[in-house]
């Protein structure tokens, strides 16, 4: 099997840095994968990271410059830009590091003349679409395809990009005609959303599953809180990350949110659990969290939104800095190796939040 990733899905990741990515790469105890990037997307992971701290530079500087009017002696407060060009080449060594430690196949750029693209483009042939955009993921298609013709194994592409399919696992069916045409099966190459539907689909039906036993009394005789490992991996995860209020459930009035704290963890429940190997077993835990989050929001709209308690009501010309709490539910991947019972260790694959639903 060879997993292809595109950019959106290194990117959700951490850029390559997160625990569930490392995993997926290093894992070869339960899937027989082998891991392949085109070439151009690990140009696009580093180009859209560059264009991340410009972005992000601007808005710490206005927000220094904000801070400082505030203060009696202004020019006791400097803000120094960092160096996003070193910020970036160090990207791009540590992402091509942790790939080439992997194993990673890395596709090259497909031979196709350039009026064949004009062609794709002007026809709207997909992945292109009514507008004529999509050239960087026709190049990625186009090396799929090649790698499709050069191997006798599954493809599966880790892809939520609608260029591609607007199903869970089905390209669009242009695509599927040229996987055909090109003499490789319709399902050669199926697409999952991320990473985590990757795992599931592929990985988690491999492993046995465990029944009949308390995980969350054997983990705490082995000194081991999942409250506490919950609530830490959350704000490892979240911290300093936006996070859109259609996420956890909240108006579009919340602009801009970001994870103050987890304030409480209740109705903990592991419900599944599977066996990698002696020693080493996945759990999916799922709780309620309850989450205070610094919010910001525009002064017009702070009536629509009566749970906001407001910390700064002139944060800056435009914005109120104020204060939310929600009840969240969470979902934690977690490997455990407790092959030595005295020093047992937890490495969090995956969390996610979600509006809670009433659940516990």
């Amino acid at each position: 099997m060879y997993l292809v990733l595109d950019a959106n899905a290194i990117i959700s990741e951490g850029y390559g840095r997160s625990s569930l990515f490392r995993f997926l790469l290093y894992s070869s105890k339960t899937v027989d994968h082998h891991v392949a990037v085109p070439k151009l997307v690990v140009e696009e992971v580093v180009g859209r990271y560059l264009e991340t701290l410009k972005r992000e530079t601007r808005q710490a500087r206005r927000a220094v410059e904000t801070l400082s009017r505030r203060l009696t002696n202004p020019g006791s407060f400097v803000f120094a830009d960092p160096d996003v060009e070193s910020e970036t080449a160090s990207l791009r060594h540590e992402l091509k590091t942790h790939l080439e430690e992997a194993h990673c196949v890395f596709l090259n750029s497909p031979e196709v003349a350039h009026d064949d693209l004009i062609s794709r483009a002007v026809r709207r042939k997909k992945p292109f679409d009514d507008k004529g955009s999509g050239y960087r993921d026709t190049l990625i298609w186009l090396s799929i395809l090649e790698l499709a013709n050069e191997v006798d194994e599954l493809i599966v592409f880790v892809s939520a990009d609608k260029a591609f399919s607007d199903n869970e696992s089905i390209l669009h069916e242009p695509l599927i005609d040229e996987l055909v045409a090109s003499g490789n099966d319709r399902d050669a190459v199926q697409v999952v959303k991320s990473l985590n539907d990757y795992f599931d689909t592929y990985v988690v039906p491999q492993l046995g599953k465990i029944v009949g036993n308390d995980p969350l009394e054997a983990l705490a005789q082995l000194g081991i809180d999942l409250a506490d490992v919950l609530a830490a991996q959350v704000m490892e995860t979240y911290n300093q990350e936006e996070i859109m209020p259609d996420q956890i459930g909240l108006t579009w009035e919340y602009e801009t949110l970001y994870i103050n704290v987890v304030e409480e963890v209740s109705d903990l429940e592991v419900f599944d659990v599977r066996e990698i190997s002696t020693g080493e077993i996945l759990l999916r835990v799922r709780s309620n969290v309850h989450c205070d989050f610094d919010a910001f929001v525009y002064k017009s709209d702070v009536p629509e939104v009566p749970d906001l308690v407001v910390h700064d009501p002139d944060w800056n010309n435009h914005y109120v800095w104020g204060g939310v709490s929600t009840e969240l539910e969470c979902v934690l991947d977690l490997r455990a190796d407790v092959s030595d019972p005295k020093r047992p260790e937890l490495h969090a694959l995956s969390v996610s939040l979600s509006p809670s639903d009433g659940y516990g």
